[in-house]
């Protein structure tokens, strides 16, 4: 196994030092996301149990994953020859919840398509009511579903079909790459087709059907303000999908990419060094989404102002109630006073 270099444990700590950031704001971003989602303003619209699955997703691999992680490094377990349990689960972890992620920013992708389209799909009778309908009474199941996705993509390294391994610095572990046997280079062609293209088709897809929604839009019956309003609140939608879409697949792809470039070589294509910067990039992924829902969502913003003001407005609330008795027993005295002397 290859050394970091000269350089190793100066790149070592600047990881810790990373991750220890991203570690932090990955929880507490997600942790806020979940209390703003679940606000009734919030939790009735069609895309929070997508937008619930990505929190989920990221507080996972946060609370199961990255702080693995610190344990993993405290032991040598690259040098053991083979791929222990620890490393398994942290290769079947961060795998299962960033396929989770894409999954439901492709079923995003279509549920933002359908819902800019439905109009132009109800005048061309492509969609009945019952079927829209029925759309609609499935969001619920799309989540579990999204995970057995995911599930499905990652569990087969630990039936034999590819293996786990050290990724080349050592700090987490991976499907393997590198093998040339059939066996394990079938599974690679599996995931990287189910797991990473065929979700990228769907989205751009979406997307270009979008696009095509938008040029040629009209709001058939309405008038020119609530067309306007429409327009402005469909916009935002695609402007946030989009830009969640974007920060993942930027996390992503440049580990995806050293790992294809090694699965084509046979071998690692970066020094150890080198391969930190997309393995820190992918999981920077956790804190892009409750950046982008602050900026992008002027509700989302205002609930979550609201919520850190609770409780200084229950504690002016609290003071305010003892205030109200004392002033109304000067009240009450004042009245009867004023009484007396209209008497």
């Amino acid at each position: 196994m290859e050394e970091l270099g000269p350089h190793g444990h100066r790149s070592y700590l600047l990881y810790g030092a990373t991750m220890f950031v991203i570690l932090t704001l990955g929880l507490i971003g997600n942790f806020l996301t979940l209390i703003v989602l679940f606000h009734p303003q919030h939790r009735t619209k069609s895309m929070t149990p997508l937008m619930v699955n990505l929190c989920v997703a990221d507080l996972l691999v946060c609370l199961f994953g990255y702080t693995v992680a610190v344990n993993y490094n405290t032991a040598d377990f690259a040098n053991t020859g083979s791929a222990p349990a620890l490393c398994y689960w942290l290769a079947f972890i961060n795998a299962a919840t960033g396929l989770a992620s894409i999954g439901t920013l492709a079923v995003m992708a279509i549920i933002t398509y359908l819902g800019i389209s439905r109009n132009e799909i109800a005048q061309q009778n492509r969609m009945t009511g019952k079927a829209e309908m029925l759309l609609l009474t499935g969001l619920p199941y799309l989540p579990p579903g999204i995970w057995l996705y995911a599930i499905v993509l990652t569990i087969p390294p630990a039936m034999g079909w590819n293996k786990f391994i050290p990724i080349p610095s050592r700090v987490s572990c991976h499907p393997d790459w590198y093998s040339q046997d059939l066996s394990s280079r079938s599974y690679i062609i599996y995931l990287v087709t189910f797991g990473f293209f065929i979700p990228l088709v769907i989205i751009l897809g979406s997307y270009g059907g979008i696009y095509r929604c938008i040029r040629n839009s009209s709001v058939p019956g309405a008038n020119e303000d609530a067309r306007v309003r429409q327009i402005r609140s469909r916009n935002k939608t695609v402007r946030l999908v989009i830009s969640m879409t974007l920060a993942y697949f930027v996390s992503w792809s440049p580990y995806c990419i050293v790992s294809l470039i090694g699965t084509a070589i046979g071998h690692e294509s970066v020094s150890p060094s080198v391969s930190l910067v997309p393995e820190i990039m992918a999981k920077a992924s956790v804190v892009y989404n409750p950046i982008l829902y602050v900026l992008l969502n002027a509700k989302f913003r205002v609930t979550l102002i609201q919520f850190f003001s609770w409780s200084r407005v229950g504690n002016v609330i609290s003071e305010g109630s003892n205030a109200d008795e004392n002033t109304t027993g000067v009240m009450e005295i004042q009245t009867n006073s004023l009484r007396h002397r209209d008497i």
